[in-house]
């Protein structure tokens, strides 16, 4: 694929028209020096985004808002020969018209995938847009470091897209992927199962397998327990009637104990007060007076008689009536113990037959019981079992890991040929920059039980130097296009920002080698370029070299003289990247 031309359908928009092999210049020059005019924002950059606008990439927002009714066109052509378009407009960014034909921008990408790229069908690491950021870096974050193309791309995406390139296998990568993700996913299911709160409940704070053992054997007796007990149950339809008959007899019980206790004590009282006797009788009384000299007369003597006669009577009278109560009482007391005996005989027949019998609602308390303890049996067996799955699992992971390893060091030590010829051309191409520098591209085994599989390394000694790390990028980029791997692009889209910190005589060195692998393999390489650059670039060529590398490739000359001078031919301030 080589891109032909670019334009809009503005007539202000400076249309630009790619040389169909070698350099094409996009320049920018001062003509002013007004403090508030740069030729940094005449849109150089502006150029390498709408290439990707036309290419499929994101909406911008600011398009549709800035520049309303455009329309972009990217003619291009197949290495069949046969030329295409794609036209997009900011009024609807979602779709892309592919010559003539109204295309979602998914679809378009997708059609672009399989073309370009040889991509057979949706995959989520690899597509269109990933992989043409390889040969067309993506704003400012592009050209940070070797391997970062586009913002925000993360491990595995950008080595399986560099490697696809290179023509390594993927499917290393990828199964490698799809372990670690595996590893990641049991050990977060491990973490949520052990924090379920049923599940903790149960466990009791532990979580070794030999410690739920241990509980599993508690209630599978309990389990065993309660069904024998369930087993042995009969369901008495009168238990209810039972249990109430029963609790009338024990009331009554209670009555008739306190009956026998209340004439027991009556029956001791009577007793105590039948063996009392007149404390002083008469004969005794007048031998008293007798022995102290005193006669007594025959009036007092007849009265001590009748007092005497009286009380007897008395105590006789008394004595009756206790005996009366005492035989009233003892009839009383032999009926409550007979009634009680009755009674315990017929409290202990009806608690013979609730012992020996259930009623409907304690045994669905017990079956209630047994579901509850047989479904945390199950729950803890669950998760044992799912632990001890895990736990083989991931072992067998780790084995599957180190037999990886084997594998993708043999299958590097196949491929020897292939990476020596990428890791030759890189080296080559450095050299031309730093004949004193050690340098290298290197594919490595990655052993870490990670998502990288190959450590794609390119190396420059002391490449934290100025200029040096744009030089990295360089080379490093001129290696993909030239491998030729897995995809039909033969051009090369580099910013300005790849010139910006580096010396004079390597923006030659890049002039030189750009063309000869150009001429080489009927490459494009299009570059912008600022006229602070072009005059560096004077001073280290030849005229006669730089009319053919620099003046005769231009595309495209872009000033700050006036709002005309810009791409747009207008004035707008755009926020694309």
């Amino acid at each position: 694929m080589k891109l032909i031309s670019l334009s809009a359908n503005v007539a202000t928009f400076h249309t630009i028209k790619f040389n169909p092999a070698g350099i094409s210049l996009i320049s920018a020059h001062r003509r002013t020096h007004q403090t508030n005019r740069t030729y940094n924002s005449v849109g150089k950059s502006l150029a390498i985004y709408l290439i990707h606008f036309c290419l499929g990439a994101k909406a911008t927002p600011d398009f549709k808002e800035k520049l309303p009714g455009w329309g972009f066109r990217l003619d291009f052509m197949f290495n069949d020969g046969t030329q295409h378009y794609s036209y997009r407009t900011t009024e609807n960014e979602n779709i892309i018209i592919f010559d003539d034909k109204e295309m979602k921008v998914k679809a378009f990408n997708k059609m672009m995938g399989e073309k370009v790229f040889g991509l057979k069908e949706d995959d989520k690491y690899l597509s269109f847009r990933s992989l043409i950021a390889r040969f067309i870096r993506e704003g400012k974050s592009g050209y940070t470091t070797f391997n970062q193309f586009k913002a925000k791309e993360q491990t595995p995406t950008d080595e399986i897209n560099t490697a696809y390139l290179l023509g390594l296998d993927i499917n290393r990568i990828l199964r490698k992927v799809a372990l670690k993700e595996e590893d990641d996913l049991l050990k977060q299911q491990e973490a949520n199962l052990s924090k379920d709160p049923v599940m903790h409940s149960l466990l009791l704070g532990s979580e070794r397998i030999e410690d739920i053992e241990l509980r599993l054997i508690d209630i599978r007796q309990q389990i065993d327990k309660l069904q024998q007990d369930i087993r042995e149950f009969v369901i008495a339809e009168d238990y209810g009637e039972i249990k109430q008959q029963a609790d009338e007899i024990s009331r009554s019980l209670h009555t008739w104990r306190n009956t026998v206790t209340k004439c027991r004590i009556s029956l001791e009282n009577i007793s105590k007060s039948l063996e009392r006797k007149p404390d002083i009788k008469k004969q005794n009384l007048v031998n008293f007076f007798e022995e102290a000299n005193i006669s007594l007369g025959d009036m007092v003597i007849k009265k001590l008689e009748e007092v005497e006669a009286f009380n007897e009577q008395l105590l006789n009278d008394r004595s009756r009536i206790l005996l009366k109560q005492q035989e009233e009482y003892t009839r009383q007391l032999k009926e409550a113990e007979q009634k009680i005996k009755e009674l315990e005989a017929e409290e202990n027949e009806k608690l013979q037959y609730l012992n020996s019998h259930g009623a409907l609602g304690d045994y669905t308390k017990l079956t209630e019981l047994l579901s509850d303890l047989k479904a945390k049996k199950e729950k803890m067996e669950q998760y044992k079992n799912l632990q001890k799955d895990y736990k083989k699992r991931r072992e067998e992971i780790q084995l599957s890991s180190a037999d990886e390893n084997l594998g993708t060091q043999k299958y590097l030590d196949s491929i020897e040929d292939l990476i020596h010829h990428h890791m030759e051309f890189f080296h080559d191409l450095v050299k031309s920059f730093y004949s004193d520098k050690r340098a290298g591209l290197q594919v490595l085994n990655n052993k870490g039980f990670n998502k990288q599989r190959y450590n794609i390394e390119a190396r420059i000694s002391d490449d934290s130097g100025d200029g040096v790390n744009e030089t990295k990028i360089y080379c490093f980029d001129w290696t993909l296009l030239s491998a030729k791997q897995n995809n039909s692009i033969e051009f090369l889209v580099h910013d300005n920002r790849i010139l910006s910190e580096t010396d004079p005589r390597q923006i030659a060195t890049m002039f030189r080698n750009a063309d000869r692998i150009c001429q080489t393999n009927g490459f494009q390489y299009i570059l912008t370029i600022n006229e602070c650059s072009l005059d560096l670039l004077r001073q280290e060529m030849s005229d006669e070299e730089y009319k053919r590398l620099v003046q005769d490739t231009e595309v495209l000359e872009l000033n700050d003289a006036s709002d005309s001078g810009k791409l747009l031919g207008i004035h707008v301030d755009l926020k694309y990247e």
